[in-house]
């Protein structure tokens, strides 16, 4: 008898989806997936804001541009509004 494992989400599924990516050090990362690469757990997003906590605790864009590839090693959390909202 054979144990069939299957996933329950794909997060290729969220390429294309407006999407916030929330690095190690606390960093938010808000655009368009473009990609995801499963080898080494990258993702591209596209069309992105970078947004980092100012001296007063409060989020702020610091850099915003075309693209941006976050290795695996460095994002830890991944928000879909689309598939968050209550």
């Amino acid at each position: 008898m054979e144990l069939e494992v299957r996933k329950a989400f794909h997060t290729r599924k969220l390429i294309g989806e407006n999407i916030v990516v929330v690095t190690k050090i606390g960093q938010r990362i808000s655009g368009e997936m473009l990609e995801y690469f499963e080898k080494n757990n990258a993702i591209v997003v596209r069309n992105f804001k970078l947004w980092d906590t100012n001296s007063k605790g409060k989020l702020e864009i610091v850099d915003e541009g075309d693209i941006i590839i976050l290795k695996g090693d460095a994002w830890c959390q991944l928000i879909c509004p689309k598939y968050t909202k209550v």
